[in-house]
């Protein structure tokens, strides 16, 4: 295998991600290649592994750029070329997280695994996931319904305060806490969703640590 025929490989299991992401992916490859040289070739590619296990690497240290997860599991994840030197061109932080879920779909069937194991990962991952964005959404959903509910009830409290004071305190202090836990909701769905895309960045990691492994 030479470098056009690996190059040419490589893109297989590229093609798909962001426009930018694939561009800067393919010019760090490309660049790899030229500095080693016409007759370094064969030495680059067996330092680079087969083109499928260079893309599972790379999308890996892409995710965790991505999600800044590096930080929290260290070094352990990346490949040692992509520690020395200069990494994989820096792509934007603000990804949003149905763009670092593509990312990590395409990490799995990059992964040095078989077709079935790979779909069935595949599978249980969007399993996963619809899961957890259902169960996001009841509390989001339950959220902002108590937090309408709270300041309905404290509109409609001031109709009793010429009426019943005890009554508007009761009522006025049901509605505030309503909202107040509405809001607590909303926060812990937004907590929820950063644990979840944490958990499933490094799950990915994991899977495709240990298949190189195998």
């Amino acid at each position: 295998m030479n470098r056009e025929t690996y190059l040419k490989e490589l893109k297989k299991y590229l093609k798909r991600l962001p426009e930018d992401d694939y561009k800067n992916a393919m010019e760090y490859f490309t660049e790899y290649f030229e500095e080693a040289g016409p007759n370094h070739e064969a030495e680059a590619i067996r330092e680079l592994g087969s083109p499928r296990e260079a893309a599972a690497e790379l999308l890996s240290a892409l995710i965790d750029e991505k999600t800044g997860a590096s930080s929290s599991t260290g070094d352990k994840g990346q490949s040692r070329r992509y520690r020395s030197g200069d990494p994989i061109p820096q792509g934007r932080r603000s990804d949003s997280p149905l763009r670092i879920l593509l990312i990590v779909c395409l990490a799995i069937f990059a992964a040095p695994v078989a077709l079935p194991l790979a779909a069935a990962a595949f599978t249980l991952l969007l399993a996963g996931v619809a899961i957890v964005v259902s169960v996001v959404l009841c509390i989001f959903i339950c959220s902002v319904s108590m937090v309408l509910v709270g300041i309905y009830s404290v509109i409609r409290a001031f109709a009793l305060l010429t009426v019943s004071l005890p009554g508007f305190l009761v009522i006025t202090g049901g509605g505030l806490l309503s909202v107040g836990l509405g809001c607590l909701l909303f926060i812990a769905s937004l907590f929820l969703c950063k644990w979840f895309i944490t958990w499933l960045v490094r799950l990915i990691q994991k899977m495709i640590g240990k298949r190189k492994e195998n």
